[in-house]
């Protein structure tokens, strides 16, 4: 299968430019890191085509979150480095509307979706966060470009298991006009983006992104350079760690006094980290503190 990637193209002259991003790979193996079914798995692939194309074209930021809840039943959460670093997971909370999900259905739901965007050697965080009713994650994700970017931009999505081999494909792009691009070239380049078909069905008909790229676009572009996505975690035993000691002081002289092995699982990539007692101890006094006093039956 082809490799994943991510694609930059513009086109200086009509002023208008779109990424194209292929996570195949990508998407497998976090439905392999989670034990996804296929119909969870492609909501979070979906997702994480999302993240990537609206991290390819904020320029200036460093770091962009994106999360998605659909009341209480489920969350998926992603996130994308400038380079294309990925992670994400989905936390089901109850049945009611996973139920129907589980069956290849998808019920018209309120998506919360959130943004934060952490700017490049800035340390600014900006915030996005709409409410859309809905049954696509595409038309929620183009809601949230729309209110909370200050870009003319809009994306289309596809996730979706393929029959040859029954695993799952993703494949995405993202168009956005540049500065004084001209209203008959704006308006031709949006009347494309509808009248596109499933991306799925131009997929079929070969994967090689040139051939994609032709039709996908309604002009020639200049490709400017590519990357290739990866996935990356940053949990670790020490970061673990160091999360329990920015817990309030009164919960981690609490859990030392319990004297328990923590088992601590990440959203992420779902490794297991442990933190026996007696390093919980040490954790505690790396704060300066002394003892604490015995639980009281």
């Amino acid at each position: 299968m082809f490799q994943d990637y991510l694609l930059f193209a513009t086109d200086v002259e009509v002023r208008y430019a779109y990424r194209m991003a292929h996570l195949s790979n990508l998407v497998q193996e976090a439905q392999r890191l989670h034990g996804l079914n296929d119909d969870r798995a492609i909501l979070l692939g979906e997702t994480l085509l999302a993240g990537c194309l609206i991290a390819s074209v904020l320029d200036d930021e460093e770091r962009v979150n994106l999360r998605v809840q659909c009341g209480d039943d489920y969350t998926i959460a992603t996130e994308n480095t400038k380079n294309q670093e990925m992670r994400g997971y989905m936390a089901a909370e109850n049945t009611s509307v996973l139920s129907a999900i589980d069956l290849g259905q998808r019920p018209l739901t309120a998506l919360i979706i959130r943004s934060l965007r952490a700017q490049q050697n800035s340390g600014k965080i900006f915030e996005g966060v709409t409410k859309f009713l809905t049954n696509s994650f595409e038309e929620a994700f183009n809601d949230h470009i729309s209110q909370s970017y200050q870009v003319r931009a809009r994306m289309r999505i596809d996730c979706w298991k393929d029959a040859s081999d029954g695993k799952l494909r993703a494949f995405g792009a993202i168009f956005f006009e540049l500065p004084n691009l001209a209203d008959d070239v704006s308006e031709k380049l949006w009347d494309h983006f509808h009248e596109l078909p499933l991306l799925r069905e131009l997929h079929a008909e070969g994967d090689d992104p040139d051939l994609l790229a032709r039709k996908i676009i309604p002009d020639a572009t200049r490709p400017v350079r590519s990357l290739s996505p990866t996935w990356m975690c940053t949990c670790s035993q020490e970061s673990v760690e160091r999360m329990l000691l920015s817990l309030p002081l009164d919960e981690v002289q609490d859990m030392v006094r319990k004297n328990e092995t923590l088992d601590i699982k990440c959203h992420y990539c779902s490794t297991q980290y442990f933190v026996p007692g007696e390093r919980q101890k040490e954790l505690l006094a790396s704060l300066g503190l002394g003892g604490v006093s015995p639980i009281k039956h």
